[in-house]
């Protein structure tokens, strides 16, 4: 229940059966007024201790202040920095190099006013310690502060699982300083193209409501414990699933990236009920993004009753008909395929060839 703000002298008091009175010399006191206007970047105010701290800001500035040794028995009052300099900068208006390991111990004047300036990167403990009259250390007041002002660099983002509907991706991050004061990053958030799906602690997210095999641009920035952002990092990555390609008369076309897929194809069948198209299926490992191209066969087409000839169905149906009076013919139905890094028949991977035609 004592205020942080007022000085108080602590005795012990013993009494023996006679009366006789003994009182130690103070055994306790403050070891010293962190100011009220404390200022560690953006993130400590009031004078809080305890849990570690960070910050962005250029200069973290500590104030407090030496006892009053009129008023409290003590000798002396001292500071510490203590910690590893992570970036070049200086401490308390001293130089300091990386790597550079600090303790040192330096007296405050009596009842002096002291502000220091943290301007290096670092994970930084800050003492204020109260000796006795006796040169023992009775007393210590402790802040910790992080100051860091580098972003996380080094950011990748990668697919781990995929559906048809879902993608997931993971975030990693590169600690770029020896002593660990530019923080590993405890948030992300998660773009899909423009839009942010989500902001949170984890590295990894599940994107969802996606449609299958399809294209998406995946977006990510870290964001570490002082507040310094990553620049964006992208990742172009394609759904799992399946397509369907339905027949159109032409080429369709869609890419795929790294991964292995399996191929079916069904011819079309002949026409006037003509013999009906094979089927093929196989497999195929891609080891990079590539254009795919889709050939669905059409179906044959239907004679004239009596002489004449029609057209074969789409991608290789052969013409066909009838020679005479009542008789209906029709023509073949088109292959189907899988075509790979060109539309032209050299780059078939895969074929089922059209139904045959059929004349009565």
């Amino acid at each position: 229940g004592l205020n942080q703000q007022k000085t108080y002298d602590m005795y012990v008091m013993v009494i023996d059966q006679a009366g006789n009175i003994a009182i130690t010399d103070v055994i306790a006191k403050p070891s010293l007024w962190i100011s009220n206007n404390i200022t560690v970047g953006e993130t400590v105010s009031n004078g809080v201790e305890g849990a570690r701290k960070y910050s962005r800001s250029e200069t973290v500035a500590l104030t407090f202040r030496g006892q009053d040794s009129n008023n409290v028995d003590i000798m002396k009052t001292t500071y510490q920095v203590i910690g590893t300099v992570d970036k070049v900068g200086s401490i308390a208006g001293n130089s300091v190099t990386e790597g550079q390991q600090l303790s040192d111990e330096y007296q405050l004047g009596d009842k002096e006013t002291r502000t220091i300036q943290l301007q290096a990167d670092g994970n930084w403990t800050v003492k204020v310690h109260n000796y006795n009259k006796e040169g023992k250390l009775v007393t210590t007041n402790t802040v910790e502060v992080t100051r860091d002002i580098t972003s996380p660099t080094d950011v990748t983002i990668t697919r781990t699982a995929r559906t048809g509907s879902t993608i997931n991706v993971k975030v990693e991050v590169a600690d770029v300083t020896s002593g660990g004061a530019t923080t590993l990053p405890t948030g992300y958030q998660y773009y899909l193209a423009s839009s942010s799906k989500a902001i949170q602690a984890s590295n990894t997210y599940q994107y969802t409501g996606l449609t299958d095999l399809t294209g998406y641009t995946l977006r990510v920035i870290a964001k570490d414990k002082a507040g310094n952002v990553s620049s964006e990092k992208t990742l172009s990555t394609y759904s799992g699933g399946k397509k369907d390609f339905a027949y159109t008369g032409s080429a369709q076309q869609i890419t795929l990236d790294a991964g292995k897929y399996k191929l079916e194809v069904w011819g079309a069948q002949g026409g006037h009920t003509g013999g009906k198209g094979g089927y093929s299926f196989g497999t195929i490992t891609l080891t990079a993004n590539k254009f795919i191209y889709a050939f669905v066969g059409g179906a044959g087409k239907t004679g004239p009753n009596g002489a004449g000839t029609v057209e074969g169905g789409f991608n290789g149906g052969g013409s066909g008909g009838s020679q005479g009076t009542n008789r209906i013919g029709g023509s073949g139905g088109g292959g189907s395929d899988f075509r790979i890094g060109g539309n032209t028949v050299n780059s078939r991977v895969i074929v089922a060839g059209g139904g045959g035609r059929w004349r009565v």
